[in-house]
């Protein structure tokens, strides 16, 4: 839709729902990737509102599998490292795990650290 007109009378028929992303101030509009980022941001905060203030409904130790999963896949500095130790990629115990988080693998601080996935956002 559009701010003049809306959506039209068909498009609407086809929606399962809808809202208003509101404006305040002087603001005129919102581009689309704007109101996208507006509408996202709303959705998260109720999310978290929802889960108390986490981020997230995984337990911590399945939110730490996850992200341990996820920077084996795609992490060049995590693959080389567990290979040159000879560990799988595949399965991972709790000593190898906290081998992922130390400072020789991720020294520049590019991968999130684990816990942020489970705590509050200050």
């Amino acid at each position: 839709g559009n701010e003049k007109n809306g959506v039209s009378t068909e498009m609407s028929e086809l929606c399962d729902g809808d809202f208003c992303v509101e404006m305040h101030g002087l603001t005129e509009s919102f581009n689309v990737s704007v109101a996208a980022g507006i509408c996202m941001h709303w959705g998260r905060k109720q999310r978290e509102k929802a889960l108390g203030g986490r981020l997230t409904d995984l337990e911590p130790d399945e939110a730490d599998r996850l992200l341990y999963h996820y920077a084996t896949c795609t992490q060049p500095r995590v693959r080389e490292a567990r290979l040159k130790k000879g560990l799988s990629l595949e399965s991972f115990s709790e000593d190898e795990r906290s081998e992922l988080w130390s400072d020789e693998i991720i020294a520049d601080q590019d991968l999130m650290p684990r816990q942020a996935l489970c705590q509050k956002e200050e």
